[in-house]
């Protein structure tokens, strides 16, 4: 899944956006990251690729031109800062998605302004973030917004915990929309741990 797209990479030249699942390269399937990345990283820079990905649950195809490594630009880490916690929504309003180590609820005005989020913001609010927990390991962190999740191959906006709820309980991956922060709003996929 496309996390985010640097601005003026081949990336966001050839159309690619966050939430895009890419299945093929260069005629080959796109099985696994790291594949990816070495299957792409050893091919010839500056030629024209075929790539094929999943949008909205239709299959597409678009081209690509990988640049030279030298001219990649990368996403900057976030930087490291104290963190704030949302004020505890009343009960049966905060939802505990304790496989990924979130817990989230619903977003009011006052909470998205002490966040710096839009007034009018729809999603679900993290409040609490487990250590040691995918969502840690993900860089999630209590304020930011989560606005939409990926379903079956298509993106769906989430409003309600309960939602929230019957999407994550099932799931042994579930990919985020996630805004706030330092870094811009991003697809970010959690995985449950794998038991022994």
């Amino acid at each position: 899944m496309v996390n985010d797209v640097v601005p003026g990479s081949p990336a966001e030249k050839a159309g690619l956006k966050s939430g895009d699942v890419v299945t093929g390269f260069n005629g080959g399937s796109v099985l696994s990251v790291p594949t990816f990345r070495l299957t792409v990283s050893s091919s010839p820079a500056g030629k024209d690729y075929n790539l094929k990905y999943w949008r909205d649950g239709k299959e597409r195809t678009t081209t690509i031109v990988p640049a030279p490594a030298d001219q990649v630009v990368f996403a900057q880490e976030r930087a490291a800062r104290p963190g704030r916690e949302p004020e505890a929504a009343k009960d049966g309003e905060k939802a505990d998605i304790a496989s990924f180590g979130l817990e989230v609820q619903p977003v009011t005005p006052e909470l998205a302004a002490q966040f710096g989020h839009a007034k009018d913001a729809k999603g679900l609010l993290i409040s609490g973030v487990k250590s040691g927990s995918p969502a840690e390991a993900a860089g999630l962190e209590s304020g930011q917004l989560i606005t939409r999740v990926v379903k079956d191959r298509k993106v769906q906006s989430v409003n309600s915990v309960k939602e929230f709820e019957a999407l994550a309980g099932k799931a042994g991956e579930l990919a985020v929309y996630v805004e706030g922060g330092d870094r811009p709003g991003r697809f970010v996929t959690l995985s449950k741990p794998q038991k022994d």
